[in-house]
């Protein structure tokens, strides 16, 4: 049977279901193994829209989200060149693109726990909003590789184009044999990211569905294949 992976109902900005990082609060007297205190981070992808409204954010950095993270840490940003950043009142920090800028900009940021600290780099792509006179939804078929017991990120609609007032949700569906984690970055459809894990020493072909309802029931579908070497 297959596993509805999960439904996001339709809003002009996806803002997507984001699970809260856990942390450790060690004690004075308590310690991580060292094993325990070591964490990998991962670069970013955050696509967004630029609308020309100055007082209105284009993403939000949830930069921990596709990283291995086991211990308490703090996050710290570097500038962007083509925008700024600004704390909002939810706590979280979030993009402003300058007015009419569109394509790439890029930030560094800084993670440290309570013995080390590394950096990546984080890079927003910035388009103009979809023009719903003339948007045509599109669904195209990924195909994407990885190797024996390594995951992959999967971001599902690199090469799609969905006009996000014309359907009303969509759906992710459990890989044939594999496994997923749901790594997604809030912001635009095309921050939704699986990744998948294949299952142990297996090598061959696996593959995933996802659907885009533009009613309550018809919908678009698209597959995810993925080639195991």
């Amino acid at each position: 049977m297959k596993v509805n992976l999960l439904k996001i109902k339709c809003v002009p900005l996806i803002l997507l279901l984001m699970a809260s990082l856990g942390g450790c609060d060690l004690e004075e007297d308590d310690f991580a193994p060292e094993s325990f205190e070591e964490f990998t981070l991962y670069p970013d992808e955050i696509w967004c829209y630029n609308g020309n409204t100055p007082n209105e954010p284009a993403a939000r950095l949830d930069m921990l989200r596709n990283d291995s993270i086991k211990v308490a840490v703090t996050v710290s940003f570097g500038a962007v060149r083509n925008g700024r950043l600004e704390v909002m009142g939810d706590g979280d920090t979030y993009y402003f693109p300058n007015q009419d800028f569109y394509g790439t900009d890029s930030l560094k940021y800084t993670v440290c726990s309570s013995r080390s600290c590394k950096t990546e780099t984080a890079r927003f792509i910035v388009e103009r909003p979809v023009d719903p006179a003339t948007c045509v939804t599109e669904i195209r078929d990924e195909q994407v590789e990885t190797t024996r017991n390594q995951w992959v990120d999967v971001r599902v609609h690199a090469n799609d184009q969905l006009c996000i007032f014309a359907y009303v949700s969509q759906s992710y569906y459990a890989p044939q044999l594999g496994t997923y984690e749901d790594v997604s970055q809030s912001g635009g459809y095309k921050n939704i990211v699986i990744r998948y894990y294949p299952p142990r020493d297996y090598v061959g072909q696996d593959s995933f569905r996802y659907r885009m309802y533009t009613s309550t029931t018809e919908y678009i579908e698209g597959t995810a294949h993925i080639t195991i070497r």
